[in-house]
């Protein structure tokens, strides 16, 4: 019980871990890196490959839960049938007046 609850903690931290750099990559591309030229014009370079990280952790971490109900699969759904067989019991009369049934 101890272990479920101390895995949920850490998988809760790694998902707010992901949305954090993604939240973070996005604002990187979005500032992107700030040059000179030879001509001595501001030039502003957005690194495409952050933009495509920064949207697939984000949607990683909106659809993930989807993603991991594939991967752990679903709840049992079907009645468990079991067929209990009944031995032989006997009647046996206590000292308070009450008839016990038991099996072996």
């Amino acid at each position: 019980m101890a272990l479920l609850v101390i895995l949920r903690l850490l998988t809760s931290f790694l998902s707010l871990a992901l949305l954090g750099v993604a939240i973070y990559l996005g604002w990187s591309w979005y500032e992107g890196d700030a040059y000179y030229n030879d001509d001595g014009l501001l030039v502003q370079i957005r690194e495409d490959w952050r933009l495509w990280a920064a949207g697939a952790l984000l949607a990683w971490s909106v659809l993930g839960r989807f993603a991991m109900g594939i991967v752990l699969g679903r709840p049992d759904t079907a009645r468990t049938r079991l067929k209990l067989e009944r031995g032989q019991g006997e009647f046996f009369d206590t000292p308070t007046g009450a008839t016990v049934y038991v099996e072996r």
